[in-house]
């Protein structure tokens, strides 16, 4: 995805669901508000609803011994715009246990307006997406956008004739600096040994035989032609009856 092109309804919706297919909690805040979390965090906080967690104010994440450590760190990324990485975290999760987690802490931009992405190191059990479609506010697109963007796992969503959406972490293991991979055909990623297993992984899913694939090794390419070998989980997404293909990279 680039960056610099604002994606219409039906694509954020997509790069939503392929957030929650991201086992590692991810969570959206400013300095009061919590605007997006994907499944995940929602499982890690033991909330019975995305709503419930973002209705909370974005220091009530936090125990309250860490709220103090947290409120400095949120002020310099948002003030700096550095991210802040292996972040020790102390959490309260809704029914009142406390957590302790690491956590990266990105600075992302929507419209102009800092925000923050908040990345768990640890991960929940991984479930198959569901697309909320519509998604809702203009305002909650794009911090799904931009979460998409900066979040450092590889997620590339293609349908069946070229990439969709790749973003920045996808283009760094794809592509050299500048090269984008949006509209490129998928085949331009595959190796031509592995074209007929890919081809025979892209119809069963299609056809609705497999929805969800995990932890599958695949031989790539780079766009300049150098052999790939990653370990990659996907999931068929469809969007008011319009299909994509979501490729998670886990490990080179």
């Amino acid at each position: 995805m680039s960056s610099a092109v604002a994606p219409d309804d039906h694509l954020v919706a997509l790069l939503a669901s392929a957030l929650d297919f991201v086992p590692n909690p991810l969570i959206v805040t400013d300095y009061a508000d919590v605007f997006w979390v994907n499944t995940a965090a929602v499982t890690e906080y033991r909330a019975s609803s995305r709503d419930e967690l973002c209705q909370l104010r974005a220091l009530e994440l936090a125990h309250p011994d860490s709220r103090d450590a947290v409120r400095s760190r949120r002020d310099l990324v948002l003030d700096g715009r550095q991210p802040m990485s292996g972040v020790p975290l102390k959490t309260m999760r809704c029914d009142g246990v406390a957590a302790s987690h690491i956590i990266d802490v990105i600075p992302i931009d929507v419209d102009g307006a800092a925000a923050i992405l908040g990345v768990f190191h640890s991960v929940v059990a991984p479930t198959p997406p569901t697309v909320t479609w519509p998604l809702g506010s203009s305002e909650t697109s794009g911090f799904v956008a931009a979460a998409f963007e900066a979040v450092p796992t590889p997620l590339l969503l293609h349908d069946q004739q070229q990439v969709i959406a790749a973003n920045a972490a996808c283009r760094l293991a794809f592509a050299d600096d500048g090269e984008d991979l949006v509209g490129r055909s998928i085949h331009d990623l595959s190796d031509p040994d592995s074209l007929e297993i890919e081809r025979a992984r892209r119809s069963a899913m299609e056809q609705g035989e497999v929805r969800t694939l995990w932890r599958v090794p695949l031989k790539m390419r780079r766009l300049d032609g150098t052999p790939l070998h990653i370990t990659a989980s996907g999931a068929l997404l469809t969007v008011d009856g319009r299909y994509a293909a979501l490729m998670m990279v886990e490990q080179g």
